[in-house]
């Protein structure tokens, strides 16, 4: 991580703020996104109902999870001054 300020790629802020960016996505994922997402998936996949349907669900959830972190990542990445 600070072989980046090392080889002077980036300033130490912002790497700190990659770091907050990192440990903000992993504290909502594992404390709200991942139940919901083992689930739901796990619902889908054992009904007795079509596979490739179950696998498009699961697929879209984890589409609209990627989709909020990268939302939540560009919103993140402005300058307030």
């Amino acid at each position: 991580m600070f072989s980046r300020v090392y080889l002077g790629m980036h300033s130490i802020n912002q790497v700190l703020f990659g770091l907050m960016i990192g440990c903000y996505s992993m504290v909502v994922y594992y404390m709200f996104a991942e139940h919901w997402l083992y689930t739901h998936c796990l619902r889908y996949l054992s009904e007795g109902t079509s596979h490739i349907r179950n696998f498009f669900v699961c697929c879209a959830a984890f589409l609209v999870m990627c989709l909020y972190q990268c939302l939540i990542t560009y919103l993140a990445s402005f300058d307030v001054q």
